[in-house]
């Protein structure tokens, strides 16, 4: 079903379904836009909402054969949108093969695999925003890409030694240590290695950090327009991919093994949504 917006004196609503498009006082003249529409248009001109408006008989709607092709050529896929079509099933083997191969993106092909995955999930988001127009949200998700690209580097030259599961803590027992200062000697010593370790890439950290907070926040400030869930996808983000980049680079720098199927669907928690908020925005 699509989702609508309404643009009046009050500003633009939305997204809406035609449920609660029936509860509104829409008019005929009432500008709607949806996606597969080339721009604005009168509800009235509207086939799927004209059969619930108030009648009009002094309306008659004529539309030239021009603008007929028009709407049909709009409602056909365009680039953009077979883009992120695409994206959705790429974020989709993304979950699966991280879901069910944690340790495998260890390993220098694995993350590799995994980093240009995420990357084209995000592009995708990014030829959403495009195709809506808003090209300052489109162009911050950059940082997102960038961050990841950036990772992708970083981890092949300052882990070119190849991966080895070496000890049974993980960077789990560490933080449960450092929390609850029940540590055992072997896990205070890994904890000291993990701080020598956080300090080489601290300052990278921290700035990929705040480009992924200026992204969450441009997030839950559209998210009126959008719906709740582009801003869950926000905060999301901010919370659970720097984890997942701490996690999985002190694995690999520690030998531990602290990714599996359930930690990996939390820190994997914003392609989850990104799936679900272009599903939502894009279902006919």
């Amino acid at each position: 079903m699509p989702y609508y917006f309404i643009s009046d004196q009050d500003g633009q609503l939305g997204p809406m379904d035609q449920e609660e498009l029936r509860e509104m006082p829409l008019e005929t003249d009432t500008l709607v836009w949806r996606y597969g529409f080339a721009g604005w248009r009168e509800a009235g001109t509207i086939e799927e909402l004209a059969k619930f408006l108030p009648p009009r008989p002094d309306l008659v709607v004529a539309r030239p054969e021009d603008e007929l092709e028009e709407e049909e050529l709009s409602e056909a896929p365009t680039f953009a949108d077979l883009h992120y079509r695409v994206g959705v099933y790429l974020t989709a083997l993304l979950l699966g093969l991280s879901f069910l191969f944690p340790g495998e993106t260890n390993t220098d092909y694995g993350i590799v695999i995994f980093t240009t995955l995420a990357v084209f999930s995000w592009w995708s988001l990014q030829q959403f925003f495009f195709a809506k127009e808003d090209a300052l949200t489109a162009r911050l998700l950059w940082i997102v890409m960038a961050v990841y690209a950036g990772y992708l580097l970083s981890y092949l030259r300052y882990t070119g030694l190849p991966w080895d599961y070496q000890i049974s803590e993980t960077v789990w027992d560490i933080g449960w240590c450092r929390t609850f200062g029940r540590c055992s000697a072997d896990t205070q010593l890994l904890a000291q290695r993990l701080g020598m370790y956080f300090e080489q890439f601290q300052a990278g950290y921290l700035l990929a950090a705040l480009g992924l907070l200026a992204v969450a926040v441009r997030f839950w400030r559209i998210s009126k327009d959008y719906g709740p869930l582009l801003s869950w996808l926000g905060w999301s983000l901010i919370i659970s991919t720097p984890l997942w980049l701490f996690v999985h680079l002190m694995d690999r720098l520690l030998g531990a093994d602290s990714l599996g199927g359930i930690s990996s669907l939390f820190l994997l928690a914003p392609f989850g949504l990104l799936i679900l908020f272009i599903h939502t925005m894009t279902a006919d």
